[in-house]
């Protein structure tokens, strides 16, 4: 159960905008294709504050309200198909204050009560429905790997996405705390960053295992204890094995991505947002998304000014040599659809490049490629060529031998 702190909404601060921007950016074409499938849509803010700072600011409540109704205005749907549920413990009333109320396209739940007591109660209630889950927890506490990797198959949903912001930092300090490991000072600057909504302490190891999907984080804070990496590696070792817990097993999600959240002009991150789903679409769709916020971050850091070098994400360098390399290395004797190729390679390599700079290679790669594409010819019984796939488009790619 998180605790109430009211300074925290006093000031949507730097690093809130940037979450919520990354979110806004990744939610509005999510939703505005979801919206024309033929199952109901659920929308769940797991810890949605007051959904409005006291500096007039929007939190992600409304930013998504706002989404959705921006969507809605030119979408001819069914009544009753999208439901919207905002969950706080703290700030139920606020909420009520600060959320327009519910329309015939779409309900609008507030919902006083804990996250982690009320998910499945929600997703108990829908059927065959498109879930999407935005959870941005007070600190770490309420995170919980196994149960969100069981979500899909333990109920009758179309399909989910989910949307996490994790306090990777904050979790490396509650790590150091569990087993007695004196923290990296390199992260003493992050101080005003590092303070939580949520400050309570983790107490045991076998929360922190629950919090994190598995014991390997143990290892990682071993080895920064030992000076093998810093707590920057740290924090980098920390996010992928999240990332990888979240995969784990039949029941986990096929694709997960995370991208490095910063404040200002600071190269080093504070925090990681993670994306969820099991299907291509959405993982490309947020591989964009991470890509072109990347990309603007990098330019207000430089002012406008251009790098000497190609940076990814995480800022490590890249070139159009290596990702040619590393994509071709992908494909081989047995046929892949380019969804499934392009997904690979993020969630191998890492988001270098949009999936628009992939295929750009892959057309330069033309000649060492088997293409096959459905449909193979044009209304007009000519050979089709297109390179983007699209619903009822599909190109199969093999190596030449």
């Amino acid at each position: 159960m998180s605790q109430k702190n009211d300074t925290f909404f006093v000031e949507k601060k730097e690093w809130s905008k940037t979450k919520d921007e990354l979110f806004g950016c990744y939610f509005k074409p999510y939703f505005s294709k979801i919206i024309h499938a033929k199952y109901p849509i659920v929308y769940v803010d797991c810890f949605a504050g007051k959904g409005k700072f006291d500096d007039g600011e929007d939190g992600s409540p409304l930013i998504a309200l706002k989404i959705i109704d921006e969507a809605l205005e030119s979408a001819n749907i069914m009544p009753g198909l999208i439901s919207t549920y905002f969950i706080d413990i703290n700030y139920a009333s606020d909420l009520a204050s600060n959320l327009p109320t519910s329309t015939n396209k779409r309900a609008i739940h507030i919902i006083d009560g804990a996250f982690e007591d009320e998910i499945d109660k929600i997703l108990s209630k829908v059927h065959k429905a498109n879930v999407f889950l935005y959870i941005d927890p007070y600190g770490i506490k309420a995170l919980d790997v196994p149960k969100l990797r069981t979500i899909l198959r333990a109920f009758n949903l179309a399909g989910i996405e989910i949307l996490i912001n994790f306090n990777s930092f904050g979790f490396y300090r509650q790590a150091c705390n569990v087993l007695r490991v004196k923290i990296d000072k390199s992260i003493n600057d992050y101080s005003e960053f590092l303070v939580e909504y949520d400050e309570s302490l983790v107490d045991s190891e076998e929360e922190m295992n629950r919090i994190f999907g598995s014991s390997s984080w143990k290892d990682v804070v071993y080895k920064c204890k030992r000076k093998e990496i810093t707590a920057f590696e740290a924090e980098i070792e920390l996010s992928n094995e999240f990332c990888k817990n979240l995969q784990v097993g039949h029941s986990g999600f096929k694709y997960v991505l995370n991208m490095p959240l910063r404040k200002g002009d600071e190269v080093n991150p504070k925090y990681r947002m993670i994306h969820a789903t099991n299907h291509a679409d959405g993982c490309l769709l947020m591989a964009n998304n991470m890509y072109a916020r990347s990309q603007t971050h990098r330019l207000n850091r430089l002012n406008g000014g251009m790098s000497l070098f190609e940076l990814d994400v995480n800022d490590n360098m890249t070139s159009p040599e290596l990702r040619t390399q590393e994509l071709l290395s992908l494909i081989g004797d047995n046929e892949i659809e380019i969804r499934e190729l392009l997904c690979n390679y993020f969630l191998k390599f890492g988001i270098k490049s949009d999936t628009k700079g992939l295929i750009e290679l892959l057309k330069e790669n033309e000649d060492k490629l088997i293409i096959r594409r459905i449909p193979e010819t044009t209304s007009a019984n000519k050979p089709t060529s297109f390179w983007s796939p699209s619903t009822g488009k599909y190109l199969y790619l093999r190596r030449k031998p």
